[in-house]
C-alpha cells in the first residue's frame, strides 16, 4: 500500500507543479517583451539624439574600450615615443599599421617647426605655468587622480600624463591645461567622436585640421592618442594666441567663439586644471 500511496501523492502534485510552472513561463515572456521594449526604445532614442549617442558612448568606452585595448596600444605606442623622443625633444610623425607606430624622421622637423612656431611670450601668461617642468613624482600623483577620477587604468593613464607634460613643453602650454581639456572633451577615451566629427583625446576636427594631422599619416590619426594629443595642443594655442586670453581660447576651441556662450565650457576645464593642481601637489 505505501508505494501505492506514494505514487497517488506525486499525482496529485502534479497540477500544481504544471500551474507554477505555466505561470512562471507568462511571468518570463512578459519580462523578457518588457526589456526587450526598452533595449530597441533606447537604440531608437541614440539613434534620433545624437548627442545622447555621444554621452552614452564616452561614459561606457573606458570600461570596455580602454581596460581592454587600451593597455597594449598604448604601451607599444609611448614604448616607442619614448625611446625615439628621449635623445631629441621632439618627434612626431607617426604612422599606424595593426596597432604599431613607427616615426618617420625625415619630416619630423617639419611638425616640430610647427610647434615652435610661436613663442612662448605671445601665449597669454594665464596658459603658461611656471612649474611646467614639473616632477616625476608629481605626475604620478595626477596620473593616480585621473585614473580613478574618470575609470582609466593607471598605466595608459600615466603613458597620456607623460606626452602631455612633453607636449606642453614643446607648444609652451601648460600641460596641466591639456590634461583638463582631455578631462572635459572626452574623458580620456580615445576613441570618442562628437555629432560634429570631432574625434580622439582633444575632440580635434580632422576636417580643418587635416593638414596637421598630415603630418602623423592622414586625419585616421585623430584617433591616435600621440597625434590627436600633439595636433590638439597646437590648435588649442592657437586659438589662444589669436583670442588673446585662456578664457577666449577656449571658447574658440570649443567653437563658441561667433555666440560668445561656451555652455560653461571654460569654466569647466579651468576648474578642472585647478584639481590637477591640487592633486599634483597632494602627498597622498
Amino acid at each position: 500500500m505505501e508505494p501505492q500511496l506514494s505514487w497517488q501523492t506525486d499525482w496529485r502534485m502534479s497540477p500544481a507543479i504544471r500551474l507554477v510552472l505555466q505561470r512562471s513561463a507568462r511571468i518570463s515572456h512578459h519580462i523578457f517583451t518588457i526589456v526587450g521594449v526598452v533595449v530597441i526604445t533606447s537604440l531608437c532614442a541614440l539613434w534620433l539624439r545624437p548627442q545622447w549617442r555621444d554621452t552614452f558612448a564616452t561614459r561606457l568606452a573606458p570600461f570596455f574600450a580602454i581596460e581592454a585595448q587600451a593597455q597594449d596600444s598604448f604601451e607599444s605606442l609611448f614604448s616607442d615615443t619614448e625611446r625615439h623622443t628621449s635623445s631629441t625633444p621632439f618627434n612626431a610623425h607617426t604612422r599606424h599599421s595593426a596597432s604599431s607606430y613607427s616615426f618617420d624622421t625625415p619630416t619630423a622637423p617639419l611638425f616640430a617647426s610647427l610647434a615652435r612656431k610661436v613663442p612662448s611670450d605671445r601665449i597669454a601668461a594665464e596658459a603658461r605655468d611656471d612649474r611646467i617642468l614639473i616632477s616625476a613624482h608629481e605626475q604620478v600623483r595626477v596620473a593616480n587622480y585621473l585614473a580613478r577620477r574618470y575609470h582609466v587604468a593607471q598605466e595608459p593613464m600615466r603613458h597620456l600624463v607623460r606626452v602631455a607634460f612633453q607636449t606642453g613643453r614643446e607648444v609652451g602650454l601648460d600641460p596641466l591645461l591639456l590634461l583638463a581639456v582631455m578631462a572635459i572633451e572626452s574623458r580620456f577615451n580615445p576613441f570618442a567622436e562628437s555629432g560634429w566629427g570631432a574625434q580622439g583625446l582633444m575632440q580635434v576636427l580632422s576636417r580643418v585640421h587635416g593638414d596637421k594631422l598630415s603630418y602623423f599619416g592622414g586625419s585616421r590619426a585623430a584617433l591616435e592618442p600621440f597625434a590627436n594629443i600633439k595636433v590638439g595642443a597646437i590648435v588649442l594655442r592657437d586659438c589662444i594666441v589669436r583670442s588673446g586670453s585662456l578664457t577666449k581660447g577656449l571658447r574658440h576651441y570649443v567653437g563658441a567663439a561667433t555666440s560668445g556662450r561656451d555652455g560653461g565650457y571654460g569654466v569647466r576645464v579651468l576648474a578642472e586644471r585647478a584639481r590637477l593642481r591640487q592633486a599634483a601637489r597632494s602627498a597622498t
